[in-house]
């Protein structure tokens, strides 16, 4: 009798987004696709985590955000963000949008909350070349990732392994929009600056209740944090910056506060 084949595990689809829509990012310095991770597990299979950079063509010691988006999706989902990455780096700052691993990839959240401490990392040592200040970060999430970002920035850094960096996992600043489900375990020894944001139609997810109440967690571990709610703002409209276009104020008024 023939023995079955052992079956081959299905790949990780190549993470690939492409270049970004010339009308989008006119005016702007842009890297697609960037690795910012040694190939790594992957589900059954391995990948490298991607990033986009997304700059001014001129600058000099602008700020550096690290934008994540909602899931858990695959890797290419994160140019949702697009628009807002657009947005912000049109304004003045070096924009890294990150994925990072999920349930989508067949992986843990801890693979995920150990992708965003790299992309961290991985930012604050490439951002010098786009004109950006490795020592001003904000760290910017939506949903899900809004989630992974204040759970990021709360707690102590932990080991990245397969890490195309070794700069420091910390960001300077955090801001969080429309999810709100971190803990915090081992609050880092910094002075951050929290901001948490949700629109007042994003009753499913994202209430005021969680908004403050997550805010009040991240002052009783010692730093300081606001909750804002924006009105008649839903839950994917606190993401556009032609409906909410405070969101781009307020994370730029985040970077500027903090301190040289």
């Amino acid at each position: 009798m023939t023995a079955e084949p052992t079956p081959i595990p299905t790949p990780v689809p190549a993470p690939t987004a492409g270049a970004f829509p010339e009308e989008l990012v006119a005016g702007l310095r842009t890297e697609a696709d960037l690795p910012y991770t040694e190939p790594v597990p992957c589900g059954a299979s391995e990948c490298a985590v991607p990033l986009d950079v997304l700059a001014p063509e001129d600058g000099d010691a602008l700020p550096t955000i690290v934008l994540l988006p909602g899931g858990p999706g695959a890797f290419v989902d994160r140019r949702y963000l697009e628009t807002l990455a657009a947005e912000l780096a049109q304004r003045g700052a070096v924009v890294f949008l990150a994925t990072y691993r999920s349930e989508a990839t067949g992986d843990t959240i801890d693979a995920g909350l150990s992708d965003v401490r790299c992309a961290i990392r991985f930012a604050r040592s490439r951002t010098g070349e786009f004109g950006g200040d490795p020592d001003r970060l904000v760290l910017a999430g939506h949903s899900f990732g809004s989630s992974l970002a204040l759970e990021t920035a709360a707690n102590a850094e932990a080991e990245t392994s397969d890490c195309l960096s070794d700069e420091p996992g910390t960001p300077d600043a955090a801001v969080g929009l429309s999810g709100f489900d971190f803990a915090v375990d081992d609050p880092v020894d910094a002075e951050l600056g929290f901001l948490l944001m949700s629109g007042s139609e994003d009753l499913a997810t994202a209430t005021a209740e969680a908004g403050e109440a997550g805010a009040d967690r991240l002052r009783e571990a010692g730093f300081l944090a606001e909750y804002v709610e924006l009105e008649g703002i839903d839950h994917f409209e606190i993401v556009d910056p032609g409906i909410a276009p405070e969101v781009v104020d307020r994370i730029f008024a985040a970077a500027e506060s903090i301190a040289p």
